[in-house]
């Protein structure tokens, strides 16, 4: 079966959350993936990998993006991420069932939760950001195709995954003097968003799948 590794976003804030996931029966290898701007590369510690960036809601396109980075270059078998947060828990088996009747069997390259986004200005943000500009201000969100990276869809969202090829693409292709287009998504705080304009312009663009989950 081809390998999926889960990247589950966490924070130094929240840890009482990750100390409360159970992923006794989680089906995927995985890593907590938190921020510390102190570090100038990442650091393995047991099932924590700290990175190079602030441990903010406004990094977490950034940590989404190293983290993706580090799986690459350190889990070099893995055909598919599995991208998730500290405060979701899964029933493991139908996880894994999913995962290889939809995904694998389909050959899917991004999928989840999907979300068809028109253009709008958005304060889901507020009051979760260290800035307080950002706090008080709505932010622009462009006509976008992705799928939700957390609990906000529950209980069939809970995250998303990339297919090999579509982890690449985010991996090696951040280049905004290549790809103009990036600047839409250059200052988005929505990793979420991120990855699906970045997969969009390269014409991927994500299937429904039910991922059966809930907020601890």
């Amino acid at each position: 079966m081809k390998k999926c590794f889960a990247l589950i976003l966490g924070c130094e804030k929240y840890t009482h959350k990750r100390l409360m996931q159970d992923l006794d029966n989680f089906p995927f290898e995985y890593r907590y993936f938190l921020g510390n701007p102190e570090l100038d590369e990442p650091i393995e510690d047991n099932k924590i990998v700290y990175l190079p960036c602030s441990d903010n809601y406004e990094y977490l396109p950034i940590k989404v993006r190293l983290g993706i980075k580090w799986i690459v270059e350190n889990i070099p078998d893995v055909s598919y991420i599995f991208k998730t947060d500290d405060d979701i828990t899964f029933n493991g088996e139908k996880l894994l069932t999913m995962y290889r009747s939809q995904i694998l069997k389909k050959s899917l390259d991004y999928c989840g939760h999907r979300i068809d986004c028109i253009a709008h200005f958005s304060n889901h943000h507020k009051g979760s950001c260290e800035s307080e500009v950002l706090n008080h201000s709505s932010l622009y969100v462009p006509n976008t195709i992705y799928c939700s990276g957390g609990g906000d869809f529950l209980p069939s969202g809970g995250g998303y995954f990339l297919s090999k090829k579509s982890f690449d693409i985010i991996n090696n292709e951040f280049d905004i003097d290549k790809n103009p287009f990036l600047k839409n998504y250059d200052q988005t705080i929505y990793e979420d968003v991120m990855t699906g304009g970045i997969l969009n312009y390269f014409s991927i663009f994500p299937t429904q799948v039910n991922i059966e989950s809930k907020v601890l």
